[in-house]
């Protein structure tokens, strides 16, 4: 009777040795898990900042292109080398200008929020669908035979506005 609470005794420890060490490796395994998905927007709740921080972020590199193609084409409508120039120097500082603009906006307003990199985002996304359609406008212009020097201007009337929306 001895020997076999002894072997009892064996096999419940042996048993709850087992089954720590299986509770520990499957609370690795779901940690490790949880620790790789800090870098997809499925990983966190839709109302959050985070989730509208990769939208944003996604929204942007969308028309980045979008923008830097419009760009690319409007430039080889113009006849002048000196105008292309001046142009592409031009497209870029904005955009760097539109940028530290958004920043310093919601730096000093505090955006009313605790969601101020969104913010910022949104700015800088609505900055750059605005060049866009100043963009597409200017290029209409001189497709339509309107000079140049015309056409031009409708590129320096670009303002930021709010929302991932717009």
């Amino acid at each position: 009777m001895y020997h076999m609470a002894i072997n009892n005794l064996y096999i419940f420890m042996k048993f709850n040795i087992l089954f720590t060490t299986a509770l520990f490796w499957s609370s690795s395994i779901c940690l490790a898990g949880a620790n790789h998905c800090t870098n997809k927007q499925e990983c966190f709740p839709k109302e959050g900042a985070t989730w509208y921080l990769f939208e944003s972020d996604r929204i942007d590199k969308k028309i980045s292109v979008e923008l830097k193609n419009a760009q690319n084409i409007f430039v080889k409508q113009i006849k002048l080398p000196d105008l292309r120039n001046l142009l592409q120097s031009q497209f870029k500082k904005a955009l760097e200008v539109s940028d530290l603009e958004c920043e310093m906006i919601y730096y000093l307003s505090r955006a009313g929020s605790h969601w101020p990199g969104v913010h910022v985002s949104e700015c800088k996304i609505s900055y750059k669908k605005n060049h866009l359609t100043a963009l597409m406008a200017a290029q209409a212009c001189i497709g339509n035979g309107t000079d140049e020097d015309e056409c031009i201007p409708l590129l320096f009337k670009v303002t930021p506005k709010d929302g991932l929306n717009n």
